[in-house]
């Protein structure tokens, strides 16, 4: 009796920190290519959010990058650099530290001072990085 009560307040504790987290946690969903006008660079990771959102992380060496695309809208969103984190051993989930995500918006010209130029077409998704880089998804396969 003594350990199927234990078993049950541990299923339901889990339970409920799942549910309580749940808008925290990205899961990959795979890779979009990135590129510079001399050619392609190489790849940057796809996660999703529960609600829908995908959240392109680019990362080289210590430098990490993220943007979030909001398909309602077909706007993009940059967090704070210290927003997102991902698990050491587990690289197919990622983990905002506030949910919703603060951002500053792609056309919020004041904040974001680079032309992000970005292009929604049919089932693609184009954007320009803060590096100058261009990063292209095929939103048909997320």
């Amino acid at each position: 009796m003594f350990v199927s009560t234990v078993i049950l307040a541990v299923v339901v504790l889990l339970a409920g920190f799942i549910a309580y987290t749940l808008p925290h946690w990205w899961y990959r969903v795979g890779e979009a290519e990135q590129r510079t006008e001399h050619g392609p660079l190489g790849t940057v990771t796809v996660y999703k959010s529960s609600e829908g959102n995908l959240l392109f992380l680019i990362e080289e060496d210590s430098y990490r990058d993220h943007y979030i695309f909001y398909p309602v809208d077909g706007r993009i969103g940059i967090p704070n650099r210290g927003q997102f984190g991902t698990l050491p051993f587990v690289s197919a989930l990622a983990y905002s530290t506030d949910s919703p995500v603060p951002v500053v918006f792609s056309d919020d010209g004041i904040k974001v001072e680079t032309d992000m130029n970005v292009v929604l077409d049919n089932n693609s998704l184009e954007f320009n990085t803060r590096l100058g880089r261009r990063v292209r998804a095929d939103l048909g396969n997320f």
